[in-house]
């Protein structure tokens, strides 16, 4: 039988037991942003002095490594939840400082299962205090055992009546429904009595960000004096305190 490369430990940083971790997930329709706002996120908070890892929990349809112009890493999550790697292997530091655990684009990998992720965010909690999950789209099986799995969900919507919808959706059936952050705003504004939620963040409509994904570099990385940049540093302040 193949060993167990994930066990059951308790919940340490530095040898010391810790149950107040900060595993943030976010959620929302497709195409809002989520993955970019989830590595310029972590960025913030490792260059805020959090010790963080991100995660591509979004096993379909992962994004994160291109932002991060890293898609041809020899391990990825889907490896380590099928037991063919270590939790080690996998985990990977940005030339920025990011450490972060990707998932591979290889088709062959878009049915891996997610029934050990509790067992291995486990296990990055003895190596972080906050974990940074960018889930799945909407509220399939997938979403629901990241979202049931993160300390604190923070739901992305955009400023159209799709996606509005669909984050309200997210709202009522989400655990520990934090905030929403709202990107790609113009003129246009939305009220946290509307979406019935505490507004963390909201984010400007920013056309460099492809400019920054071809790069392979978090935009925050080059161009940290924008809104944007400025806005998600804010939000990573907000969040160290969740």
């Amino acid at each position: 039988m193949q060993e167990n490369m994930l066990n059951n430990t308790p919940h340490t940083v530095n040898g010391k037991n810790n149950d107040s971790h900060n595993v943030l997930a976010l959620a929302g329709k497709g195409g809002v942003g989520k993955s970019t706002i989830a590595v310029n996120l972590a960025l913030a908070m490792t260059h805020a002095g959090a010790s963080t890892i991100l995660l591509d929990t979004n096993i379909t349809s992962p994004s994160m490594s291109q932002l991060l112009g890293s898609t041809h890493l020899p391990h990825t999550i889907q490896e380590v939840l099928a037991n063919k790697c270590t939790p080690q292997q996998a985990l990977y530091q940005h030339p920025t400082g990011l450490r972060f655990v990707p998932a591979s684009i290889a088709a062959e990998h878009a049915h891996t299962q997610l029934t050990r992720l509790p067992a291995l965010l486990r296990h990055y909690q003895t190596q972080a205090q906050t974990l940074i999950l960018d889930g799945p789209a909407g509220f399939g099986t997938d979403a629901q055992t990241v979202l049931g799995n993160a300390t604190n969900n923070l739901i992305v919507v955009t400023p159209d009546r799709l996606s509005i919808t669909e984050g309200l959706r997210l709202r009522h059936a989400c655990p520990n429904v934090r905030g929403m952050i709202v990107n790609k705003t113009t003129t246009e504004t939305l009220s946290e009595k509307f979406l019935l939620a505490p507004i963390l963040a909201t984010l400007p409509e920013e056309h460099m960000l492809q400019h920054a994904a071809r790069l392979g570099q978090p935009f925050n990385h080059i161009s940290p004096a924008t809104l944007f940049a400025t806005q998600i540093a804010a939000l990573a302040q907000q969040c160290l305190r969740l």
